[in-house]
């Protein structure tokens, strides 16, 4: 079942219902990688099994349309408008200027009732937890249920924050990685280590272009600080150490002196050092009596 995608469903088959008064339609459906484009796309084939009495009843679905060069169906738009052809694109980008219905993430009450149809007798408490985690993302709530250990269903182990390894919404992230600059790796990586990290700060990093930072933020829908907590995550855990040791490095060298400037510099080693002890602990003491208790926490 497709929980938390009504409104959709009924964009979808207002498009099916003019074919069926022999007029054509078309539909961009709008989303986030795992937000459940395709499942629509896999509805609207089965709720248009009557197409197969008309032959001049057609339904075009294109999937993952952001891959693709739809010049040739754009310009064929308009001739199709007074066909009995339905047109449903599914895309995580542009809408083409063509009529859209957007796949927002679910509210965590529908989040947890996807959680309960694929386990049941999850805990309360977990199914809210990795309801957080997962940010709505269908794909995701159904990839980290499906990871869950017995120590973490039984209470004794935390629920996961990041994506299984073999998750197939994972290896998406890990191949838009890999696909990155060296330089936009570089950028999105400095922006993982650091929260606080945001656009200006890459700006101002001495020997970062900024094609490499606007390369790194369209990864992240270009809005790095608003990525849903599980992706940056995630794309965390997919970094080399190599590439954290340079993130920290880097920081390191850019940031004003602080108690964040102090962080980098001792992350950024591969082992640990009794200077960078002494500082650390120096500016913590130093962010408590300023208030500033995350920075001390870090």
């Amino acid at each position: 079942m497709l929980r938390g995608r009504d409104r959709q469903r009924v964009a979808v088959d207002a498009v099916l219902q003019r074919v069926r008064a022999g007029r054509g339609g078309v539909l961009v459906l709008r989303g986030e990688p795992g937000s459940g484009k395709t499942a629509l796309l896999r509805e609207a084939r089965a709720a248009a099994a009557d197409f197969a009495t008309d032959p001049r009843r057609v339904l075009l679905c294109v999937d993952d349309a952001h891959d693709l060069d739809l010049a040739w169906l754009l310009d064929a738009l308009p001739d199709l408008a007074d066909r009995p052809v339905a047109v449903l694109i599914a895309t995580e980008g542009a809408t083409y200027g063509l009529p859209c219905t957007e796949l927002d993430p679910l509210d965590h009450a529908t989040s947890v009732r996807v959680l309960r149809d694929l386990l049941p007798g999850l805990p309360s408490g977990l199914a809210d937890d990795v309801a957080r985690v997962a940010g709505g993302n269908p794909l995701a709530l159904t990839e980290l249920a499906r990871s869950l250990t017995s120590a973490q269903l039984g209470g004794a182990e935390p629920p996961p924050e990041v994506l299984p390894p073999h998750s197939s919404l994972r290896a998406r992230l890990r191949d838009r990685l890999a696909a990155l600059s060296q330089d936009a790796r570089h950028a999105l990586a400095m922006t993982l280590v650091d929260d606080e990290v945001d656009v200006d700060t890459l700006v101002r990093t001495p020997g970062l272009d900024l094609a490499a930072v606007e390369e790194a933020t369209a990864l992240m829908d270009a809005a790095l600080m608003d990525a849903a907590p599980l992706v940056r995550a995630t794309l965390r855990a997919e970094l080399p150490v190599s590439a954290r040791y340079a993130a920290h490095a880097t920081l390191a060298d850019t940031l004003p002196e602080g108690p964040r400037r102090t962080w980098h510099e001792a992350a950024g080693l591969p082992g640990a050092r009794d200077s960078h002890a002494d500082l650390l602990g120096a500016a913590a003491v130093a962010a408590r009596g300023r208030g500033d208790f995350a920075a001390a926490a870090r």
